[in-house]
């Protein structure tokens, strides 16, 4: 009998008021989760191309609740980092509106993926399962505690970052885990990415800073 693992992450989800899509990463490669299992690059490779080859798209659900959809989709990427998801919640459903509204407030700021393990093995020496091969089924909007400067939604980024000074970035860095040092040199890339004032590049720069900062965090745990 198989039996449908989850996978949390704590990274952040964007999301935007104007279209209701949301992205964020649904598992991260080679990060020991609680469970001590860890997804291996490629892990997903088989699924991705049969949903590509049938264009089938992964169901967006509330807490893992086959009864709780509340969007779809629209694209499941595998990256450097991990699982990278967007897709579109449904603010047309009751539940879609709440979920939305939990998200863009911070109430709920994680995804979880269902999945089967298809193919893994275990190192003897430390019980930690490296899953190399998993049929992917949904992918959850969760309840998962976070940091909240490291969560940075689109929303805020598009209304805040262009205003912020060198200061306040610095500060976010610091909150996301960085050390003092590695927060003046990480703001220091993101304006240099930024073309020092250009409000898209330092939005992107800025976001990439966090999220860095919250991957450094969740691996030195």
């Amino acid at each position: 009998m198989h039996h449908l693992a989850r996978l949390e992450t704590m990274l952040e989800v964007k999301a935007d008021e104007s279209t209701g899509r949301i992205e964020g990463y649904g598992a991260i490669f080679g990060n020991v989760d609680g469970n001590g299992d860890i997804v291996a690059p490629g892990a997903f490779e088989v699924t991705l191309a049969q949903m590509a080859e049938t264009a089938r798209k992964l169901p967006m659900l509330w807490q893992h609740d086959a009864d709780e959809p509340i969007g779809v989709w629209e694209s499941t990427v595998a990256d450097d980092v991990g699982l990278r998801v967007a897709g579109t919640v449904l603010r047309e459903t009751t539940r879609g509106r709440d979920v939305f509204a939990f998200l863009r407030h911070g109430a709920v700021q994680g995804l979880s993926i269902g999945y089967l393990t298809r193919d893994a093995s275990v190192d003897r020496q430390t019980g930690i399962r490296t899953i190399t091969e998993a049929e992917l089924w949904e992918v959850s909007v969760v309840t998962f505690p976070a940091n909240a400067a490291a969560l940075v939604d689109s929303v805020k980024l598009r209304d805040a970052v262009a205003s912020m000074t060198e200061r306040d970035i610095e500060r976010a860095l610091r909150d996301a885990g960085l050390s003092a040092r590695d927060a003046k040199a990480a703001v220091s890339r993101a304006m240099d990415l930024g073309a020092a004032r250009d409000a898209p590049k330092l939005r992107s720069a800025v976001g990439l800073e966090l999220r860095l900062a919250q991957l450094a965090r969740i691996m030195a745990k």
